[in-house]
């Protein structure tokens, strides 16, 4: 008995060291596992919070809103729609994807599943939301051109964010290390607070009536201008009206983005076309906008809250009826009080070319 004992204690000590190493082994890859997952899923979601906080300073509204043409930088939006279109969404996303993907790779995360995480929450938390909004009843007039701008931003998020993580060996050297980044921050926050300073000095040069005026004549175009004041060359106050609408419109789409409406049109029928941005079943010319406008506006009820003047709640009853958005109702009649005034102060704005 009791050499059937020892023979058989070295298999028990050969066995309780094996299940050692296999307990041994499990526990390990279980901590490099949860290690790794909580490096992922925590710079994963700095990502997005970057993100989210570049894109609420930088952010515009439009097209789901109606936005202004107030300052230099947003003319240049306008006057470079793609190039700043494709920096503005690829630009961000491409180096907070970088340095993501980096600060992954040399902490012991997955570059890659980190970069999915991130970019599937900041789609869901900002585009997924907008869809929501534009699909919700009453829909968007223009609903279907911004599924197609929503669709357009989720490729090119998509595109810069996998570019930067695949080339991401590239830009590590450009990547500072946990000490230089603390360094690093500490400087950020220091630039930051003079930045702000700065900006309270130095305002950016704000666009007035008349610079605003001429800058969307331009974009009216020099056929489209030319017609719609030879049609209303009769009325001087309707003419007026007739442009401060017009302006106000083409503040909202810009000539690129009316072709846009033109070309998304030709399949999807009935929408707003033309300068003037009126209900069409099809896709219609500028100067046929301009004939729905002036033939809906040349009537005596207008004509009478003409003469009543921009301050008249006749005159708010026929910006209401152009378009209910009130911030829209008030343009128009910023745009009605401007043009009045540059009768006196600029009567070659007027002129046909």
């Amino acid at each position: 008995m009791k050499l059937l004992i020892a023979r058989s204690a070295p298999k028990l000590e050969d066995s309780s060291r094996l299940a050692a190493i296999i307990r041994e082994f499990y526990s390990e890859t279980l901590n490099d596992f949860g290690r790794s997952a909580i490096v992922t899923i925590g710079l994963a979601l700095l990502g997005v919070l970057i993100l989210r906080s570049v894109y609420s300073v930088i952010k515009t509204e439009w097209p789901e809103a109606y936005t202004d043409v107030e300052t230099r930088a947003q003319e240049h939006i306008r006057v470079n729609p793609i190039r700043t279109y494709l920096l503005f969404r690829g630009g961000p996303i491409f180096l907070v994807s970088v340095f993501i993907s980096v600060c992954m790779d040399r902490a012991g995360g997955i570059a890659w599943l980190g970069f999915w995480i991130m970019v599937v929450l900041y789609l869901v938390w900002t585009t997924g939301q907008a869809v929501w909004n534009v699909m919700r009843r009453p829909r968007h007039p223009n609903w279907t051109m911004l599924l197609i701008y929503h669709a357009l931003s989720v490729a090119i998020i998509l595109t810069a964010g996998a570019m930067a993580v695949a080339l991401r060996s590239l830009f590590a050297s450009f990547i500072p290390t946990s000490r230089e980044l603390l360094i690093s921050l500490w400087a950020g926050i220091f630039a930051a607070l003079l930045a702000v300073g700065a900006r309270q000095l130095l305002s950016p040069h704000r666009l007035e009536g008349i610079e605003v005026a001429v800058s969307l004549k331009h974009d009216i175009g020099r056929k489209g201008w030319s017609y719609l004041m030879r049609k209303t060359a009769g009325d001087r106050n309707l003419q007026n009206l007739v442009i401060a609408v017009v302006l106000a419109e083409v503040q909202q789409r810009p000539r690129w983005f009316r072709r846009l409406e033109r070309l998304g049109g030709k399949v999807l029928g009935a929408g707003t076309y033309g300068v003037a941005q009126v209900a069409a079943d099809n896709p219609i010319t500028d100067e046929e906008s301009i004939d729905i406008l002036v033939d809906r506006l040349n009537t005596d009820a207008v004509r009478d809250a003409l003469l009543k003047g921009p301050y008249s709640l006749e005159f708010e009853k026929i910006c209401q009826d152009l378009n209910s958005d009130f911030r829209h109702a008030s343009r128009i009649k910023h745009f009605y009080e401007t043009i009045d005034q540059l009768r006196d102060d600029n009567k070659a704005f007027f002129d046909q070319s």
